[in-house]
């Protein structure tokens, strides 16, 4: 068994980071697929849960977005913007919750929205994190 797939190793934050973006883009694909209101509850429940853990990876002290910093501190605004980002989308989140309550078009609506933001929020992550990767990998040369 080689060192990758031995299930007793844990994770490098960059494989963790990957494995979370992999699981939230399904998620997010289930909730654009998503045509009516019925069934949006467990998925966005499901949402919150999935977002509070991946945000909390990549904003804790010594995180992901330490690392991309540490690589390059001219970063430190970007990634200022992207906790900007939970933020936001953990509120429109919340909202589109509250909707289903009163108006499921809405919440669908709202629901679609968010799930397409989040999306372009995980490229850019993506982006940024493969940036700092290979920052450091030249860092090594």
């Amino acid at each position: 068994m080689s060192a990758a797939n031995d299930p007793t190793r844990t994770p490098s934050p960059a494989e963790r980071q990957h494995q979370q973006h992999a699981s939230i883009r399904a998620l997010l694909a289930d909730v654009q697929r998503a045509s009516g209101p019925e069934g949006l509850a467990p998925l966005l429940d499901e949402m919150a849960l999935m977002l509070q853990e991946h945000f909390g990876h990549e904003e804790a002290e010594g995180g992901v977005f330490d690392g991309i910093v540490e690589a390059d501190p001219m970063r430190q605004g970007r990634v200022e913007e992207l906790v900007r980002d939970h933020r936001d989308f953990v509120d429109r989140l919340d909202r589109a919750r509250a909707a289903l309550g009163t108006s499921g078009a809405d919440a669908l609506a709202m629901a679609h929205a968010l799930a397409a933001d989040i999306s372009t929020h995980e490229a850019v992550e993506n982006e940024l994190l493969a940036d700092a990767l290979y920052d450091e990998m030249q860092g090594h040369d």
